[in-house]
């Protein structure tokens, strides 16, 4: 419980972290028979949070129900009115041939307006229908995880498939029929995935202390990429990035990135302390030439040289949020938690920031190292 709680924390409180279904009755059952004072605070904010919205669900599903009863009485109704006004119809033509002929007429005329009536009902009922089903008609597609939770999802460069992964694996779609073509599982949560630069390969980071890559084609596995050491706590691996010949992979807490090479899985390099504080949002990224490492721990961007893993420059934070290499030369994009993005040229460190929801531009200004 404290170790879902600590994440749901780590994870800025995300919805899609919030307990349901029989885990929460049984949480729920487990505090009531425990002692006063087992569970500290947070514990009880995400058992509470997630009470909160397994009630929303509730009275949500109870509004559906009662509209879809709604309906069905409607319909109903409109269906008895019809074979009523069937059986009228039928009585009076039987009587038309014995009446004249303007009587005659004025009764096809009411009739007229009956019928335009309920046609003008039944529209109505179709179109409230249709309004409540536009936003489901809009989706394309729905992929479903092999385990819990969904964790990210990105096109493949041919735009034809989609890659996920959730709690347990990596899984390859069709974009159009929705058909699972392969599944690349790891046995634990696989945080993040993503193509290399050719789109031939997929590599995976996961909580399972490894970093693979495989076939993009197959799903085969090609190499496993793993950075233990003797009596050490088992890594995991929240980011990961790969240039034509070196990947790299990042801790969830943002403090440690490890680098190897792609074609023979040698461990090139460890980089250490690379926040300051608790994560917020571990990220990692190489610039298009593979000359630049970008690395963050949620608080200050630190720029490594790849030839020599020395640390070029320090972008300070804090709060960072993402960050990403421009494809087309040096320069490199950080947004923050704080709503300010900026634009940063490496490796001389000068800054520009571009958005912001406050203050004006700021003055270029080089900081290293």
């Amino acid at each position: 419980m404290r170790s879902a709680a600590q994440l749901w924390q780590d994870q800025r409180r995300a919805p899609g972290l919030l307990l349901g279904g029989d885990v929460l009755a049984d949480v729920e059952r487990w505090k009531r028979s425990s002692p006063v004072g087992v569970l500290g605070e947070l514990e009880n904010s995400l058992i509470a949070e997630s009470q909160r919205k397994a009630r929303r669900i509730r009275r949500s599903l109870s509004a559906l129900g009662a509209l879809v009863v709604m309906s069905v009485l409607v319909v109903r109704a409109e269906v008895r009115a019809h074979v009523a006004e069937e059986i009228a119809t039928k009585s009076e033509a039987e009587r038309v041939s014995k009446r004249s002929s303007m009587a005659s007429q004025t009764r096809r005329c009411a009739t007229w307006r009956r019928r335009t009536s309920v046609g003008i009902t039944q529209f109505g009922l179709r179109y409230m229908l249709a309004k409540a089903l536009q936003p489901r008609m809009s989706e394309r597609a729905r992929f479903s995880s092999s385990s819990g939770r969904m964790w990210s999802a990105v096109f493949a460069p041919d735009s034809k498939r989609v890659l996920t992964t959730d709690d347990r694996s990596a899984r390859m779609w069709d974009a159009e029929s929705s058909q699972l073509l392969f599944t690349m599982s790891h046995g634990d949560t696989v945080y993040r995935a993503m193509f290399s630069p050719d789109g031939s390969r997929i590599i995976t980071a996961g909580g399972d202390g490894t970093v693979r890559i495989w076939h993009a084609a197959t799903g085969a596995p090609i190499r496993e990429l793993t950075y233990q050491r003797s009596g050490a706590k088992r890594w995991r691996y929240s980011a990961v990035a790969m240039s034509s010949h070196l990947v790299a992979a990042i801790d969830m807490m943002g403090r440690t990135a490890h680098v190897w090479d792609a074609e023979t899985g040698t461990r090139i390099a460890e980089l250490t302390e690379l926040a300051n504080d608790a994560s917020e949002k571990a990220s990692l990224a190489f610039s298009p030439d593979g000359r630049w490492l970008a690395t963050t721990g949620g608080d200050d961007v630190r720029v490594f040289d790849t030839s020599t893993w020395q640390q070029a420059v320090t972008i300070a934070g804090p709060r960072v949020r993402s960050l990403s290499f421009d494809p087309t030369g040096p320069r490199l994009a950080v947004g923050t938690y704080d709503g300010v993005a900026s634009i940063w040229e490496i490796p001389s460190g000068c800054a520009r920031p571009i958005f912001a929801r406050r203050g004006s531009v700021g003055r270029c200004r080089r900081v290293f190292a």
